[in-house]
């Protein structure tokens, strides 16, 4: 079979309902087969031309009825909806009238490709993302803060979008640390009782560093609605979004947690050095295990490291864990905490925030070489391979 041949086989067919746009006719690997503007004009393009994608115009007032006449004729073709409409509400109803995608207006091109991509279930253009949990060993470890620090530095190490999920859905501070309120959270994203990416975009708050943020649910109430399969659902969707997703977990062992936990590729324990806090980690640590979490999905950090303060050392933390601790991050409680207070990042070029993106680096599998040494406390980090 020659070359050309070759590529034909590859050419996606297209139906444009009530879109018109030059530029959509040079797209690569698509092809324009047929164009309407009404339901009968739809109506026999899908009949005669069976394309493998629709792109509609979903501000249209028939729009709705289209994609019903769409499902009706070709019930697996590829729909696309474009739209200028902000509102989630808009946009579930879209999802659930069967648009498997959405692309905003402006229209532009490459986001179009990408849309359509995903629609058709072009694995090759599909992300899958990298999982990081964080969870405190005891409460007040600082987890949210090492959580916060460890989604800047998989942005900064990887040069790509990370998104931090705040899943302590009773008392997270996600949101806080960066001063946000948010118009939506996790709650009303699941709410929608199906997920797709266009709908996890909407509710994300994009802030400076290539970072997004998924916040906790408004209220208590909202955030125990929340089920494991929802769970389970959302860090799905967001792995086929973002090259990195770190989940800023609850002090706690639950199926919502469970579910979560399941599709980390690493979890990062937060501890202090002090006795309980090394007991609790150690018991949790026996919690995973019988769960059976392989022991390599596991690292352990040590957060307010002071040298020479602490009454118990790292080498004894790690003969009572039957582990090697990752690393040390050093104490700045004085910045960490006017941090929190304004509501800003800690600054890229202080200690703990050097000290975490070293440590997402190697998480993530970079390497130290990634990240810049810099002075200071930085040089008496200790980050050690587990």
């Amino acid at each position: 079979m020659s070359e050309k041949a070759v590529r034909n086989m590859k050419i996606k067919s297209l139906c444009l309902h009530g879109v018109d746009d030059p530029a959509l006719n040079s797209m690569v690997d698509f092809k324009v087969a047929a164009r309407s503007n009404s339901r009968e004009e739809l109506r026999l393009a899908l009949t005669s031309v069976r394309p493998d994608a629709l792109i509609i115009d979903l501000d249209s007032p028939t729009a709705l009825d289209a994609l019903a006449d769409t499902r009706e004729i070709l019930p697996e073709i590829a729909i696309i909806g474009v739209t200028g409409e902000t509102d989630p509400k808009f946009v579930i109803s879209a999802v659930r009238a069967g648009c498997k995608q959405i692309s905003p207006k402006p229209l532009d091109v490459n986001d179009l490709l990408v849309a359509i991509r995903r629609a058709l279930n072009d694995t090759s253009s599909q992300v899958t993302g990298r999982v990081i949990g964080v969870m405190a060993a005891t409460g007040g470890a600082g987890a949210t803060t090492i959580a916060a620090c460890m989604v800047m530095g998989a942005a900064e190490a990887t040069k790509q979008r990370a998104l931090l999920i705040d899943a302590d859905f009773d008392f997270g501070g996600v949101a806080r640390a960066w001063d946000l309120k948010p118009e939506h959270t996790v709650a009303d994203l699941l709410s929608a009782g199906s997920l797709d990416p266009v709908l996890l975009e909407k509710a994300v708050v994009e802030v400076p560093g290539n970072v997004a943020i998924l916040a906790r649910p408004k209220t208590i109430d909202e955030g125990h609605a929340i089920d494991d399969t929802m769970m389970s659902m959302l860090v799905q969707t967001a792995k086929t979004v973002f090259p990195t997703v770190v989940v800023d977990f609850p002090h706690k062992l639950d199926g919502v947690v469970w579910a979560a936990l399941q599709q980390c590729d690493k979890l990062v324990i937060v501890i202090q050095m002090t006795v309980p806090a090394v007991d609790n980690c150690v018991r949790l640590l026996s919690a995973l295990t019988s769960l059976g979490v392989p022991a390599e999905k596991i690292e352990v950090i040590v957060n307010r490291y002071r040298k020479n303060v602490h009454f118990i050392s790292t080498e004894l933390i790690e003969e009572r864990l039957q582990k090697k601790v990752m690393g040390l991050v050093p104490n700045d409680f004085k910045s960490v905490c006017a941090a929190i207070d304004m509501g800003r990042p800690i600054p890229a070029d202080n200690a703990v925030r050097t000290a975490v993106t070293k440590l997402a680096a190697k998480l993530i599998g970079i390497g130290d070489e990634a990240v810049v040494a810099k002075s200071g406390w930085f040089a008496k980090l200790r980050i050690r391979a587990s």
